[in-house]
């Protein structure tokens, strides 16, 4: 049996594009040409949000740092943000919410 690696599977994700079970999140706001990093807090809360939303429906997939057109953006944290960021589905989201085992992966792309 083949599997696909993180990178590949991300990148068909996002070829396929946004859906019922996958949605993009972007780290960054403003203008298309002056673009700049939302806060942390802003994409956790989008975070929680997202998780809570697929946990009452049939689960998804939640790309951070991707357009809603699948242009990647990125996000642009220190590694301590990321790590932060990483947490999210613990800490914004509440502790009786059924969330099967959430998956943080950061894709290199």
């Amino acid at each position: 049996m083949e599997y696909l690696d993180i990178d590949e599977r991300v990148r068909l994700g996002i070829r396929v594009g946004e859906s019922q079970y996958r949605e993009f999140k972007s780290a960054l706001d403003g203008p298309p040409n002056n673009k700049q990093s939302r806060t942390l807090k802003e994409v956790m809360q989008d975070v929680g949000q997202t998780l809570v939303a697929f946990a009452n429906a049939d689960g998804g997939e939640l790309y951070v740092g991707v357009e809603d057109d699948g242009a990647i953006s990125g996000c642009h944290y220190s590694e301590a943000q990321i790590e932060t960021l990483l947490k999210a589905p613990k800490t914004h989201v509440h502790s009786d919410t059924p969330l099967p085992s959430p998956r943080t992966l950061c894709a290199n792309m």
